[in-house]
């Protein structure tokens, strides 16, 4: 009896070390999977706040462009647009019924 006791107790005394142990480094894998996990949360809201804030930036930045652009345009700046330099100037040709063509024959007036 006492051999099997010599031959038991440490067999018994292993296999209890190896499940604690087992069960504290799963929990220590738990925790650090946890803790990347919240690190990667944090990560996508920083990101998320970011593109947000830089959607916002280039909106600002385009919109400030398109109204620089049409002050340059209005005070005549920009090299080619002295024809539109002004808005009232801008003129839009009605159509109309009979337009005048060159003479060819009699009737000098053709329909469009």
């Amino acid at each position: 009896m006492e051999l099997l006791l010599w031959i038991c107790l440490p067999l018994s005394v292993a296999a209890g070390s190896a499940l604690l142990t087992y069960m504290l480094m799963r929990d220590r894998a738990s925790l650090a999977v946890e803790r990347e996990r919240q690190v990667a949360r944090e990560a996508r809201i920083m990101l998320d706040l970011e593109r947000e804030s830089l959607q916002t930036r280039i909106a600002a930045a385009e919109e400030r462009a398109r109204r620089l652009w049409l002050e340059d345009l209005l005070a005549g700046r920009i090299p080619g647009a002295a024809v539109a330099a002004r808005l009232g100037d801008a003129r839009v040709r009605e159509p109309t019924l009979l337009e005048t063509g060159p003479v060819i024959g009699p009737n000098p007036e053709k329909a469009i």
